[in-house]
This record gives structure tokens, sequence and C-alpha cells, in this order.
């Protein structure tokens, strides 16, 4: 996952074509504008990943939080949420 906060002047700017290892985004609420997660072959591969976004968008601020693994993962809605 990647926390950014872009500059002021690019709060709603969007990627036109945003890098493919970009697989869900968030606009959440707090002090930063985006929540990515990105999927990668290696760890190293995220600094070409970093390079292309700091390339294309002014970031103010970014960290980047590797899982090690996914103990659970769900995607099904549970249907007492579903509308």
């Amino acid at each position: 996952m990647v926390r950014i906060a872009v500059s002021p002047a690019q709060r709603h700017a969007r990627l036109r074509a945003p890098p493919q290892e970009i697989v869900k985004a968030h606009r959440p609420t707090g002090n930063f504008d985006h929540l990515l997660k990105l999927v990668l072959p290696t760890v190293e591969y995220y600094d070409t990943v970093y390079k292309r976004l700091t390339h294309r968008l002014e970031l103010f601020d970014v960290a980047a939080y590797i899982s090690m693994e996914t103990p659970k993962l769900e995607t099904a809605v549970p249907l007492a949420h579903a509308p």
C-alpha cells in the first residue's frame, strides 16, 4: 500500500494513464489524499513505479507499506450490508 499526499495545486488531478501496477485506489478521510494498492513482482520494483508517479504528479508526502502476507482475503460483501 502506498499513502500519498499531493501538492494543493494538484489535489483534484487525475492520472491520465495510471500505472498498471495500481490495482486499487481510495480517497480516504484524514491528512493524506490517496491510498493505493500496488501489485509488484519484487520489492525493488517499487522504485520504478515511484519514479513514474513522481514524474507525473507533484507529491507532497509519500509512505509505502509492504504486506508480508494476507492472512484474510474476502471479496464478498456480507448480505447484511447489501443495499
